[in-house]
């Protein structure tokens, strides 16, 4: 990616801040909001070879440079779908904020080398209400960026988690950042 583009790696450390700033205090939307708009005004018409990007990002840690990927591939298939600009922003700010919950998970079992005992299992897969509790207090939040922190995991068979919700009571935005 070019340096300066929405693209590079500046991006993602920026992302990095703001996930972590989410943990301290007083919580603020800005940053999210900035970083969403910035993933919009990359051209519509950039070619879907772009997204061989995807995973090349450098800088931040594991979980910005993923949501920076996600929010990628998800404002690309959101224009695909005909989304307008009003969604197309809320989609991208939810698609940056949908898996921090995973900011709650020690890091020694997101760290850990071996297989996952069940605790440490059960409470990665609690991150989906974590995120949602965690965004809900950021005043100025589009609501929507909770709900699909919960719903992320779902499945349209209601196969998923948290609550088991079908594809007909999650948000079209979280069956797409589950893609």
């Amino acid at each position: 990616p070019a340096p300066g583009s929405a693209w590079d790696s500046p991006a993602v450390n920026r992302l990095d801040r703001a996930l972590r700033g989410l943990l301290n205090g007083a919580p603020r939307p800005e940053p999210f909001q900035t970083l969403a708009g910035e993933l919009l005004s990359e051209p519509a018409s950039r070619p879907p070879g772009s997204l061989l990007e995807l995973g090349y990002e450098e800088g931040g840690s594991w979980l910005a440079r993923h949501a920076w990927n996600v929010a990628k591939l998800s404002v690309f298939l959101g224009r695909q779908m005909g989304y307008g600009p009003a969604d197309l922003q809320t989609l991208a700010l939810a698609s940056l904020l949908y898996d921090a919950g995973m900011l709650e998970v020690p890091g020694e079992i997101l760290d850990k080398p071996a297989a996952l005992d069940d605790a440490e299992f059960n409470r990665i897969r609690r991150h989906p209400e974590a995120g949602s509790a965690l965004l809900e207090r950021v005043a100025g939040l589009s609501p929507v960026a909770a709900r699909v922190a919960l719903e992320h995991h779902e499945r349209s068979d209601g196969s998923g988690y948290q609550k088991q919700s079908r594809e007909a009571d999650t948000h079209p935005f979280s069956r797409l950042i589950a893609v």
